[in-house]
């Protein structure tokens, strides 16, 4: 998202790049951000194209996508943000005689059919334009070439009724040759900051020092499965994330074909790095060419996820179904907190349960960890760095039943094909930022390189 000097940004860029093509189709003609009713646009000798500003509306698509900002106690938890579609009016004036007007409109309906997009150096050179002149102009304190949603400009057909409407009511003054364009979307996000959780906590920070090495990025460590962090590989619309690609090398991506079932890509999810959010309704991904089919085919796992959820419902992080294999949840079941559930090779389930809910609004990262060989307790679940609970469990047998099970996040699995039955339907209501998945249980060692990757990722300035 964008500071407040978004939707000025937009349409100087938008002025900026019709008086470059003008600059060479028509020469001397202006670019102007003024009422349409100004004398300088009837003034004999003027001619160019009038960019005003006439309507800002919510965009549909992104209305009421935001959880909610403040917690019971009026503490900020999350940045306000809104989403506005802006409407331009684009109009065209000069000497009729010599068809200006209808030059200058062919000039500029070409240039945003050819170049519809606002982009990132587009809007940069603006400013930078405009900071060449005045080095106190407002424009440089515009973060709009930062974010990640561009402003994109499609032509509005309006009625004769519209038009007349506009010039009559509105403006009050004579037809003049126009054009109106939509521009969608600006996102605008307050800047107030947010009391944000640390993904580890206090004790795992004190003895920092005393890591056996430095933090690891998560490819680094021996069989990594699945990795999805939500800066890399999201493919999204207004309609929300239809892929989020597995940076694993696996290509097990987590895929959506179904809209209403997407979650939505919000860009600054914690601090300045974006999350993936799931309304707890229906939103759901299901993972691609990643299933178990084999008795006793995992004799560790470690399965970790840095998220935050507000609600108190039942939910599942990320499943392949705690009855067969495996399911982490943060509300696993009625009065019960977060939870492990695993499933051996004998068919027996246990389930490992924590004493506190960590739907507080704030971020955690899960980790679940088993390891068939162990000495007691061989199953733990951590939270933000910490062993919250654990047991000895299974016997020491490796997991699996043998079943089919394919893989979903978001909601449980009961699928033996991808992207088939689903539950339970506990599905999640929060933002994902991060999902590792490894096929071994990761040592001591290990897993503090990666809670020290997590810590230096999300815990930094820049971040928070």
């Amino acid at each position: 998202m964008s500071n407040f000097l978004a939707i000025a940004t937009a349409t100087a860029t938008l002025q900026q790049l019709l008086l470059e093509s003008l600059a060479a189709d028509v020469p001397g003609a202006e670019a102007t951000t003024l009422r349409p009713d100004n004398a300088r646009l009837t003034t004999p000798g003027n001619y160019g194209v009038n960019i005003y500003l006439y309507q800002t509306a919510p965009n549909g698509a992104w209305r009421n996508s935001d959880l909610p900002t403040r917690d019971a106690s009026g503490n900020l938890r999350t940045r306000p943000g809104m989403a506005l579609d802006l409407h331009y009016l684009l109009t065209f004036y000069g000497d009729e005689e010599n068809l200006q007007p209808q030059r200058i409109l062919g000039s500029v309906a070409r240039t945003l059919h050819a170049r519809p997009v606002l982009t990132r150096p587009m809007i940069q050179a603006a400013i930078d334009a405009a900071v060449s002149v005045d080095p106190g102009h407002f424009l440089a304190g515009s973060d709009l070439a930062d974010a990640i949603e561009r402003v994109k400009f499609t032509p509005v057909p309006l009625s004769l009724e519209e038009l007349s409407k506009l010039w009559s009511v509105f403006f009050q003054t004579p037809y003049t040759l126009s054009m109106a364009y939509l521009g969608t979307v600006v996102m605008i996000e307050a800047e107030e900051t947010a009391a944000l959780a640390l993904p580890v906590q206090t004790p795992v920070i004190a003895v920092a020092p005393e890591l056996p090495g430095p933090s690891v990025t998560p490819d680094q460590l021996p069989d990594l499965r699945l990795w999805l962090r939500s800066d890399l590989g999201v493919t999204y619309d207004a309609e929300g994330v239809s892929a989020w690609a597995d940076q694993s090398g696996e290509e097990h991506h987590a895929v959506q074909a179904d809209p209403a079932r997407r979650p939505q890509f919000t860009a600054h999810g914690i601090g300045t790095r974006p999350a993936l959010r799931f309304d707890g309704t229906d939103d759901y991904l299901a993972l691609e060419n990643f299933s178990y089919d084999t008795a006793g085919q995992l004799s560790g796992v470690t399965v970790c996820a840095l998220v935050r959820s507000s609600s108190p419902d039942r939910q599942i992080i990320l499943s392949f179904d705690g009855s067969e294999y495996w399911r982490l949840a943060l509300k696993d079941g009625v009065s019960v907190n977060a939870g492990w559930d695993t499933t051996d090779e004998t068919g027996s389930t246990q389930n490992l349960r924590t004493d506190d809910a960590y739907d507080d609004g704030r971020w955690h990262l899960f980790c679940g960890w088993y390891e068939a060989g162990a000495a007691s307790p061989n199953k733990h679940l951590f939270v933000d760095g910490v062993s919250v609970a654990s047991m000895r469990a299974h016997g020491g047998n490796d997991l699996g039943s043998g079943a089919t099970r394919f893989g979903f996040i978001g909601v449980g699995s009961e699928a033996d094909v991808f992207d088939g039955s689903r539950g339970p339907s506990w599905y999640f209501n929060g933002d994902v930022a991060e999902v590792l998945v490894y096929h071994r249980a990761l040592t001591d060692e290990e897993r503090l390189q990666l809670e020290q990757y997590f810590r230096d990722r999300y815990n930094s300035p820049s971040t928070i």
